[in-house]
């Protein structure tokens, strides 16, 4: 694999410092090594970092939803609070 069209940089995501900045491919063709160029490796690749999000997704998700959950509780408790 060629990375000469690859852009790799060790920048955050200023939203979510945790998730870095994915890498641009300019050129597709030259990254895979040309017409004949092997597909299957960079293919699974893809498919881990996909995994990998997805997971990140369902875990945030499922952790919003734990939060949200816990709202309620949290106004009842203020409101005893300020009372």
């Amino acid at each position: 694999m060629s990375s000469g069209s690859v852009l790799l940089t060790e920048e955050r995501n200023p939203r979510d410092t945790d998730r870095p900045i994915s890498p641009y491919q300019a050129d597709v063709e030259q990254y895979l090594g040309g017409p004949e160029g092997e597909v299957e490796i960079p293919l699974r690749n893809f498919q881990d970092a996909i995994a990998k999000y997805r997971y990140m997704e369902n875990n945030l998700a499922q952790r919003r939803r734990g939060l949200e959950d816990e709202i309620p509780d949290i106004r009842k408790t203020l409101n005893m609070v300020e009372c």
